[in-house]
């Protein structure tokens, strides 16, 4: 018996044996099959980093400036976003790169030889790699009741349109032009809320698009009188879902297709567990006690008692937090050396005072109203020698404020050096202030990003949990920053496509409330009494949280105590979304309730399953379980 046999068809055979006597609405303590809420993303050779590390769709950082020599791992847009969307979502998921491995069964089953994902997310090239027994899908999707979802107008294997239901004809649907607008027909749970017609962005280029027939498939959306989002149901268990665009930029072009690739997630897996952040915002403030440093950023340092008055109260009267970037040393120009910071009161080369011990004893009067976080070591290029030996003047300039890529010369600092600032930050800050920092942000967000110098690998090699852009996991290190906040550089309340779903980043200095002692109040009032403000520590947590679904209705989390730290002392919430077909066939095994780490915390009611609910943890890290009673 070969291994099709031995596993998924077993499986499919105890589902025929429950889906049988479904019709005959069975007594209420008949099994439900839940399969593992985990994705597995297929991919060709669009992931450009050999090495499996560093997952990056871009070269051109909106944060450097023009001439700007920058080098690095560039992938495929769909597949970096793809990527992004899931993790800043929370959405488990592993990645099977087809142009380093076969195709084979085995890597979609556990252990036991059981399904080991409820659904697949593909994004291949078939004509970019080697050849691969793409056969294998068929028995993935019918055979072990694992859902496809297949992003992009590229031309599929003729297995993969069989299983979609669709035929890919030779030549072009359309001339080449802007994408056209995905019109959205009638009302089904993967494209609920898109409604009408909505025009894509522009896009870089012109663009062919394919001429598809939906054979055996619905069409949920056209685009230019094409299909271009369909679904078919392979099994009684499984969907076969086809989400189509432009490969170079099909998220971007069309961000409303994040929703759509959620809900089809869902869909195919019939629930997910995940974590949005609606009226939530990140105040984030930057280099507190960088004083004396520019020529544009020369103001002497916040006492006390300034900082009790002007940012403190007003952050406790709001009952919100504040994002604290600081770096734990300071450049000392007259004695030629790095300091510890908040250790000094001197007069600077301008005459400005600056009494760093006061200031300091102020930050920590307001540590119980915000986080710390690490900003690097000194916020200066490393050639201290040539820093010091340029003058007073010079060493005003802008420039000097790069300490992990060099702005006078274009070029990158080489590891060694930005891991010793990274690691001695990081150890300066926890013995200060007593926290560990998870969360890093470049001086001035100038990094390196070759992969010998890529900072974001080395903040992760130093243990921070996420950088500026990048999210640090132990398997891949992710640049999430089209989806982990809203843009920096604009006045914008939502990331396209995931309106509402997002916190908000609100970007500050302490030169600012030197500047305008209201400030804070001012920042603060203009969100109305309905969001809140968090630290980046929150959204880490979640990010780093291991959730792992499945087993008959039992939801498994367990927090790490290093990354997870948010929840030691604060309670945890998530979304789970149920799928039409798989929250009516819950609803009618009977009367359900729930239990929350072994202990009942809702009573067996009927109608217990709705479209969303909520699961709320208590605080505490390590393990936790919402479970179905009956």
């Amino acid at each position: 018996m070969n291994l099709k046999s031995s596993a998924c068809l077993n499986a499919l055979l105890v589902w025929c044996a429950l889906a049988l006597p479904l019709a005959a609405q069975p007594a209420p303590s008949a099994p439900v099959h839940w399969k593992p809420n985990k994705v597995l993303l297929v991919v060709g050779s669009q992931w450009a980093d050999p090495n499996g590390d560093i997952i990056a769709g871009r070269l051109e950082h909106p944060h450097h400036a023009a001439g700007d020599k920058l080098t690095g791992p560039v992938s495929g847009d769909t597949f970096w976003r793809t990527a992004a969307f899931l993790k800043t979502c929370s959405i488990p998921f592993d990645i099977l790169r087809l142009d380093q491995m076969e195709l084979r069964l085995n890597y979609f089953l556990d252990h036991h030889l059981q399904p080991a994902y409820g659904a697949v997310i593909w994004d291949v090239d078939a004509a970019e790699i080697p050849a691969r027994d793409f056969a294998v899908m068929r028995q993935v999707v019918a055979d072990c009741g694992i859902s496809l979802i297949v992003l992009t107008d590229r031309k599929q294997p003729p297995v993969i349109q069989e299983l979609l239901g669709l035929q890919w004809d030779e030549g072009s649907a359309t001339a080449p032009t802007s994408p056209a607008p995905y019109h959205f027909n009638g009302e089904h749970f993967i494209t609920r809320g898109l409604k009408g017609e909505h025009p894509s962005l522009p896009a870089a280029g012109d663009y062919r698009g394919p001429a598809v027939t939906a054979r055996d498939a619905t069409v949920l959306a056209t685009a230019g009188g094409q299909p271009a989002l369909t679904v078919r149901e392979a099994t009684g268990r499984a969907s076969a879902i086809w989400i189509g665009g432009n490969p170079a930029h099909m998220f971007e072009a069309q961000p409303f297709l994040l929703r759509a690739l959620r809900r089809a997630v869902v869909h195919g897996i019939g629930y997910s567990v995940y974590r949005t952040f609606p009226n939530t915002a990140v105040f984030r403030m930057d280099d507190p006690t960088c004083t004396a440093m520019f020529g544009n950023w020369h103001f002497p340092a916040l006492t006390e008692q300034e900082i009790v008055d002007w940012i403190v109260r007003p952050l406790q009267e709001r009952n919100a937090v504040v994002q604290l970037n600081m770096v734990p040393s300071r450049f000392m120009d007259a004695a030629r050396r790095v300091e510890p910071n908040w250790t000094q009161d001197y007069t600077d080369e301008i005459g400005e005072r600056h009494d760093l011990v006061s200031n300091g004893r102020g930050w920590r009067r307001g540590i119980e109203a915000g986080v710390f976080e690490g900003h690097g070591w000194t916020h200066r290029n490393p050639e201290w020698e040539k820093y010091w030996a340029a003058g007073p003047a010079a060493r005003r300039d802008n420039r000097w404020g790069g300490e992990f890529y060099d702005r006078f010369t274009h070029t990158e600092v080489p590891n060694a050096m930005q891991l010793f600032s990274l690691k001695r930050s990081r150890a300066a800050l926890e013995e200060i202030w007593g926290q560990r920092p998870l969360y890093f942000v470049p001086g001035q967000h100038a990094a390196s990003f070759s992969y010998a110098n890529h900072t974001a690998r080395l903040a992760r090699k130093a243990g921070y949990a996420i950088t500026y852009d990048y999210w640090l996991g132990p398997d891949f290190i992710i640049d999430v920053e089209p989806y982990l906040f809203t843009a920096k550089d604009a006045k914008t309340s939502d990331v396209p496509g995931l309106e509402g779903e997002r916190p908000i980043l609100i970007l500050s200095h302490d030169i600012d409330v030197y500047r305008d002692h209201d400030f804070m109040r001012k920042r603060l009032a203009g969100f109305g009494p309905e969001y809140r403000f968090i630290g980046v520590n929150e959204p880490i947590a979640y990010m780093f949280a291991d959730v792992r679904g499945g087993a008959d209705g039992r939801i498994e989390f367990d927090y790490s105590p290093e990354f997870c730290r948010h929840f030691t002392t604060h309670g945890s919430s998530w979304e789970l979304h149920f799928s039409d077909q798989f929250r009516g066939e819950l609803n009618r095994r009977g009367p359900a309730g729930v239990a929350i780490d072994g202990k009942p915390a809702a009573a067996p009611a009927a109608g217990f399953f709705q479209e969303r609910m909520e699961i709320t943890l208590p605080a505490g890290t390590r393990a936790h379980t919402w479970e179905v009673r009956r």
